[in-house]
């Protein structure tokens, strides 16, 4: 009369533990799954950060940095005479600027900038400046901004 018992205890122990080892295995499937298609849901976002760069003309370009660390501006809106291209630069009060390439008045313009910018200068982009200066064809030939400023604007969070 003793073996029936612990048979059924024996029984009913094991379908309790499959049971909640399906439920577990439920539940992970769920999470794994609204982090592929929403990871924002559980993991922190990076903030947005987006730019107005304003000429002298009144002309607006809009920039941001895109989640992969990669700045995207538009095309740039000023038109410059022949043989001068647009080209931008990050400024820091008391620091060098640092180049970030030419700007089209066709295409947008992707730049990576962690191939560009410090780690330090990465996490603070807010700190500095974005201008765009008026260079001889092709860029600036000393690495730094020769032609005036055209526009700027700053890289803000929202």
């Amino acid at each position: 009369a003793a073996r029936p018992k612990s048979r059924r205890f024996a029984l009913a122990f094991w379908r309790g533990l499959c049971g909640l080892l399906g439920l577990v295995t439920v539940a992970a499937c769920a999470l794994i799954a609204v982090l592929v298609m929403r990871p924002e849901v559980l993991l922190p976002q990076q903030p947005l950060l987006v730019a107005a760069i304003v000429g002298a003309d009144g002309g607006v370009t809009l920039a941001r940095v895109a989640d992969d660390g990669t700045l995207v501006t538009e095309p740039f809106a000023a038109a410059l005479p022949a043989g001068r291209d647009p080209e931008l630069w990050f400024v820091r009060e008391g620091e060098a600027p640092i180049s970030m390439g030419l700007l089209s008045d066709d295409a947008k313009a992707l730049i990576a900038l962690r191939d560009l910018l410090s780690r330090q200068d990465l996490r603070d982009l807010q700190a500095g400046q974005l201008v765009v200066t008026d260079e001889p064809e092709g860029g600036s030939p000393s690495g730094a901004p020769t032609g005036p400023a055209i526009a700027q604007g700053a890289l803000r969070e929202i």
